[in-house]
């Protein structure tokens, strides 16, 4: 049985998606979340973030959330000029939403950690080496993608690791960067990857191609 986090203080995002072992700031500038925040600061610093569906919902209820989100840890806080607090977090794992059991004063949440699903090593080994190629490939064409982040993800052993690094840096929509976060097969998370990477590879060629 997956291990439950009950009564977890929770931060709805907006235009965002954490994933696991990321390290990320995020800008918190809602009341109730700063108040989750807040309250994850005085306990063992530990928080859910959960994807909007709808960035223009003001106030999401559990309807207005995905499914699936990410159970961070908070490395820091500060408090920024006109009310935003940022927070330096670091994703731990993913964890499936239950229940929202709280909205006042801050949203409180019911989480069931979920592991990801490691399939045949050999196979894994081969994704794993085929994402890190192709993003060497992506990462030289596009230049967005610091020296020191491009060596992070070559140093990558661990397939699942690889796939949410390398799902962080891609240029790509919320949807699919949710769908990355809700696909448990880490074999399928990276043929996914190669797909993404492929296709950003031939937009390049093209563009060069019309310069």
């Amino acid at each position: 049985m997956n291990l439950l986090e009950v009564g977890i203080p929770t931060v709805p995002l907006r235009g965002m998606v954490v994933y696991p072992n990321i390290v990320i700031h995020l800008d918190i500038g809602r009341d109730k979340s700063i108040k989750a925040v807040e309250a994850a600061m005085n306990e063992d610093r530990i928080l859910a973030v959960v994807t909007q569906k709808d960035d223009a919902v003001d106030a999401p209820t559990v309807h207005d959330l995905a499914q699936m989100g990410t159970l961070v840890k908070i490395k820091q806080m500060l408090r920024l000029p006109g009310g935003i607090v940022r927070v330096l977090v670091e994703g731990i794992t993913r964890i499936r939403l239950m229940n929202i059991t709280s909205m006042d004063p801050y949203y409180i949440g019911d989480y069931e950690r979920v592991a990801s699903e490691f399939e045949d090593d050999v196979e894994l080994e081969a994704y794993r080496r085929l994402v890190q190629a192709k993003f060497g490939e992506w990462a030289e064409e596009a230049k967005s993608v610091t020296d020191e982040g491009v060596t992070r993800v070559m140093e990558l052993r661990n397939p699942c690791e690889l796939a949410d690094q390398v799902a962080f840096l891609l240029p790509i929509n919320n949807l699919k960067r949710q769908e990355l976060l809700e696909e448990l097969s880490v074999a399928r998370r990276l043929n996914m990857i190669v797909g993404i990477l492929n296709m950003e590879l031939q937009i390049s060629d093209l563009e060069k191609f019309h310069q």
